[in-house]
């Protein structure tokens, strides 16, 4: 049996000059149905429905239309750890917004010599960047790409003679890689592979020995970063 108490529904309709109304009560069930019409042809309708019915109504929705979004936002920091084993330092900062991430950060490391190349020298890298990343996923895990940008003060030293020159580089570059969330509460790792150009590459010479710089940088690595 129907329960007595009725709650009201008003529904403003707009059909312009004309409506219709569809009454699916059986004749068992009566309903009070007021209407009007003002001048921009608005249909205003109070529905007075039993409250059995408007909770039945209600529970044909998905649940999807009364959740709350998922919070798909936030900051994170991370580290390199390779940087730290050669003698140097990292500390990056990110901003997480959907499926892009935006970070800041500075570095510092001895350069291995396989990776620049050149017998009898050393160089030491330290500089800042900003990176600028997108997720394939709506979300801050998986394959991304991305952009990023660095200032950096090389100091080359030519080892025979203890000879020191510094460089200030700048660059651009493009980077690709892998976030994978640990399930370890925050703790998330991302290894990735970054290709850059040097805007103002030259080679430097010191006490007659020629360091030689290319245009084009690859820098493979590995951050262990947390989400806050």
């Amino acid at each position: 049996m129907w329960s007595r108490r009725a709650l009201g529904i008003k529904l403003t309709l707009n059909f312009g000059s004309t409506y219709a109304l569809i009454s699916t009560a059986g004749p068992n069930h009566r309903r009070k149905v007021k209407r009007s019409v003002n001048i921009n042809g608005k249909i205003r309708v109070q529905l007075k429905l039993p409250s059995r019915t408007l909770f039945f109504a209600l529970s044909l929705f998905p649940t999807e239309v009364f959740a709350q979004p998922e919070k798909n936002h936030g900051f994170d920091i991370e580290v390199d750890p390779i940087a730290f084993a050669l003698n140097g330092f990292s500390l990056h900062g990110g901003y997480l917004t959907g499926a892009w991430r935006f970070d800041l950060g500075v570095f510092g490391l001895d350069v291995p010599k396989w990776a620049h190349g050149n017998e009898g020298f050393e160089a030491r890298a330290i500089g800042a960047g900003w990176k600028a990343d997108r997720f394939f996923r709506k979300a801050p895990d998986g394959f991304f790409v991305g952009v990023e940008g660095n200032v950096t003060k090389t100091t080359i030293t030519h080892t025979a003679s203890a000879g020191k020159k510094d460089v200030m580089e700048y660059s651009l570059g493009i980077r690709g890689g892998y976030r994978w969330n640990t399930g370890l509460a925050n703790l998330y790792v991302t290894p990735w592979l970054g290709l850059g150009y040097i805007l103002n590459a030259k080679d430097r010479t010191i006490n007659g020995e020629v360091y030689k710089t290319g245009p084009f940088q690859s820098f493979p690595t590995v951050h262990i970063g947390w989400k806050f």
